[in-house]
């Protein structure tokens, strides 16, 4: 949940080759509603996200990639992926 708690974030999707399941669909939800308010389908399949502190940014775990995903939680756009060294 971001800081003000208006929406939730959940992965979507299935299993990946390695037998693990991942997400590959960010879909976001209005808190008051349950309304599903907007998604976005992810490059790479994810295995959790969280929103940041501030709520402008998503951040998704792909250990498949040994990356995160930083994905505009306003514009539901990828604008960055961090891979480790």
């Amino acid at each position: 949940l971001p800081p003000d708690g208006a929406k939730v974030y959940l992965g979507y999707g299935g299993v990946v080759l390695d037998g693990m399941s991942a997400a590959d669909e960010l879909r976001v939800f209005d808190t008051a509603t349950w309304k599903q308010v907007g998604r976005v389908q992810t490059s790479v399949p994810f295995w959790s996200a969280v929103a940041g502190r501030d709520g402008k940014h998503v951040y998704a775990i792909a250990p498949a990639q040994d990356s995160v995903l930083v994905i505009d939680a306003l514009t539901l756009s990828t604008v960055a992926s961090l891979s480790s060294p």
